[in-house]
């Protein structure tokens, strides 16, 4: 069979219908959703929207899909999406998944002995959990760095997460209010700082 991509009309039809939207509290896609995502949210600015896949890629559980990784999430949360899930929390190393390829997970298990190893993307996603809390709000940035991501938690402490993806190490200044602060950002990385 076919399988059919999701489009703004298949929300529509959802969220046209006045009982259905007030009954609605918002929609999830899953990765090939992220063309839409944006549409969506200036369409339904009142609704959650959630990410309900990261992109599972090859099973490389490589560096750069770690930063193919950052991409997918800033892009999905700067679209308005406020939940942004992984798919894949564990897999056999090396194995196919059900679906008969081979895909990325946070950790994988060695089916032998057992051991676990924690791939990149679990520290990343491990990372951004960590200082990003419950009820964070996104906010806008501006700057010359546009790989940049800015959070207010509930409270009141900000969280940036900064990311480096030309190769390069940067040394960026971040002001937030009357608050400024010098740092060094490693080329190939994403930084969290918190003010």
């Amino acid at each position: 069979g076919t399988v059919e991509r999701p489009s703004v009309e298949m929300v529509d039809a959802i969220f046209s219908d006045p009982g259905l939207y007030a009954e609605v509290g918002g929609a999830a896609f899953q990765w090939a959703g992220r063309a839409i995502v944006g549409d969506i949210h200036r369409k339904y600015p009142d609704k959650t929207l959630i990410m309900s896949e990261q992109q599972c890629f090859n099973g490389a559980n490589s560096w750069a899909d770690f930063m193919d990784a950052w991409g997918l999430l800033k892009d999905n949360i700067d679209k308005g999406v406020s939940v942004y899930d992984y798919w894949n929390m564990s897999l056999f190393d090396g194995e196919v998944s059900t679906w008969r390829w081979q895909q990325n997970s946070l950790i994988s298990v060695d089916y032998e002995t057992g051991r676990l190893h924690y791939n990149y993307e679990f520290y990343e996603m491990k990372h951004i959990s960590r200082f990003v809390r419950p009820g964070a709000v996104c906010l806008g940035t501006a700057g010359s760095h546009d790989q940049t991501l800015a959070f207010r938690n509930p409270d009141g402490s900000l969280v940036l997460l900064v990311a480096e993806t030309s190769g390069k190490a940067e040394n960026v200044t971040i002001k937030a209010g009357s608050r400024s602060v010098r740092v060094h950002i490693p080329a190939s990385s994403l930084s969290t700082i918190v003010l």
